[in-house]
């Protein structure tokens, strides 16, 4: 599991921002009630769905799940091309989220290294953020 610290606080900052602009009423055009609802509703959805990123192995899949598990993608291990295997460390300007990237659509929650590889006729790719790549790999390899 992987925690996205930094989109994390600002997501946070950012709902303590808004409930402090509504109750002082600043500025010279106020948050109305309906507004702030609003605004808030999408703070606290993105951060329940995206304040961090698991990785699930069983017996027959690997499991990419964000947040409270409501958005996640998966691939059966029997799929997996293991001559793709890689580990990718993407670059800062690709973001975190859900990114479509050169290699595919990555899954990240914090800049850092990703895992990456296809399934046996190429034509999906699982490409996700993690800091336990060497763990992964040894576990899908079994």
């Amino acid at each position: 599991t992987q925690y996205g610290l930094l989109m994390n606080l600002i997501l946070i900052l950012s709902t303590l921002l808004m409930i402090i602009l509504y109750k002082f009423q600043l500025g010279s055009n106020p948050i109305p009630l309906v507004g702030l609802i609003i605004v808030l509703s999408l703070l606290i959805l993105t951060l329940l769905f995206f304040y961090k990123l698991t990785i699930i192995i069983d017996k027959t899949n690997i499991i990419a799940s964000f947040g409270i598990g409501i958005i996640k993608r998966s691939m059966p291990i029997n799929d997996i091309d293991f001559a793709t295997l890689e580990k990718v460390k993407p670059s800062i300007i690709t973001g975190i989220g859900i990114r479509l990237t050169a290699k595919g659509w990555l899954w990240n929650v914090k800049f850092g290294n990703a895992i990456y590889f296809k399934n046996k006729n190429k034509t999906k790719t699982f490409f996700v953020g993690t800091e336990d790549y060497e763990t992964i790999v040894k576990i899908l390899r079994q």
